[in-house]
């Protein structure tokens, strides 16, 4: 009997997920479907905020309409699932980020509740206030796992997605893509820099509407986020990817596992990387990105493939059964749990 999903994922991955899950025989239903459009300001609303920022130096008028409309939007689509359907499971990417509420409410329409925290605790704390409502927690922070496991939470990596386009030649030596925070812009014109004209790059930045930047060489600068689908085809067109860590954790970036996958090289400065089971030091160059010694010598060693275990192993198929704990998974460890 087919089981069915309920997604409740808010990145641009949605959809990758969803076709993930229906390729593996699962009826989702996504939580956001379109009912979630953003929200529009009135000519009203317009003036009035214009007001209450002179005269009231109220700077978070809109964003406290915006955040009223997007909590009734919630509560209404949780109402409209719950009178229509019943759950063997129920998906959460980040429970942290929904009121309680919405979190008890699918409780009651979920056999098996899942949330995992695909970034670190340290912005994403209140998880802890809804442990009792999940089957199970997982996180992907080694430090994380390390720090909770006491109270039930799991180890988890992210994964890739099975694609059967046809593979496309490498027509550039780096890609990036990512949003444009400052620190990000510092280093990604210092790599630019430092290869000047030996190697090639596109990178693709996402910036607030209200930001203009200056673009430089093939530094892209967008108001928009590009598509996954977009981005996998600038992935499968290069010769390495490039991923910045976050400084409040240590878990992987997906552009690992799409590494993988794609049989890519990766440039990081996550050096927790190194403690994984499918580093190896032809595929994955760790830096500062101030530094950049030995970056041609990186890019001219031969892609090194992994066993086929260990690809499998990431793959969205082989996660979805470790995740629902269901027959005949690889276990996905964290270095400390090894």
């Amino acid at each position: 009997m087919e089981k069915n999903i309920l997604l409740i994922n808010k990145s641009g991955l949605n959809q990758a997920f969803i076709k993930g899950f229906k390729d593996e025989g699962f009826s989702v239903i996504s939580f956001f479907d379109d009912s979630f459009h953003p929200y529009t300001k009135s000519l009203f609303t317009k003036y009035t905020n214009i007001i209450r920022r002179l005269f009231l130096k109220d700077k978070e008028y809109i964003q406290r309409l915006e955040k009223a409309d997007y909590q009734k939007k919630l509560l209404k689509r949780t109402q409209v699932v719950a009178n229509m359907y019943r759950f063997d499971y129920a998906l959460f990417f980040r429970a942290d980020l929904y009121p309680e509420k919405i979190v008890s409410e699918i409780r009651e329409i979920s056999d098996i509740m899942i949330s995992y925290q695909y970034d670190g605790m340290k912005v994403c704390r209140n998880i802890l206030n809804y442990t009792t409502y999940f089957d199970r927690i997982f996180v992907f922070d080694p430090d994380d796992y390390k720090n909770y496991k006491h109270i039930g939470f799991l180890p988890l990596t992210n994964c890739w997605f099975s694609d059967n386009s046809i593979a496309r030649p490498n027509e550039r030596d780096f890609f990036y893509v990512g949003v444009g925070i400052d620190e990000r812009k510092k280093n990604i014109r210092n790599f630019q820099k430092h290869l000047s004209g030996r190697f090639s790059l596109k990178a693709w930045l996402s910036i607030p509407s209200f930001r203009n930047e200056e673009e430089f060489g093939e530094i892209k600068y967008s108001h928009s986020v590009m598509s996954y689908e977009e981005n996998m085809q600038f992935t499968k067109s290069s010769k390495a990817i490039i991923d910045f860590k976050l400084p409040y954790h240590n878990g992987l970036s997906f552009r690992f596992f799409e590494a993988i996958f794609y049989e890519k090289k990766v440039l990081t400065n996550n050096s927790s990387v190194r403690k994984y089971d499918f580093y190896h030091p032809y595929n994955i160059f760790v830096t500062d990105f101030d530094d950049l010694a030995g970056i041609e010598e990186f890019m001219n060693l031969p892609y090194q493939k992994l066993s086929e275990n260990i690809v499998q192993k990431y793959s969205f198929s082989n996660w979805i059964k470790y995740v629902l704990d269901e027959k005949c998974f690889e276990k996905i460890n964290l270095p400390e749990c090894n």
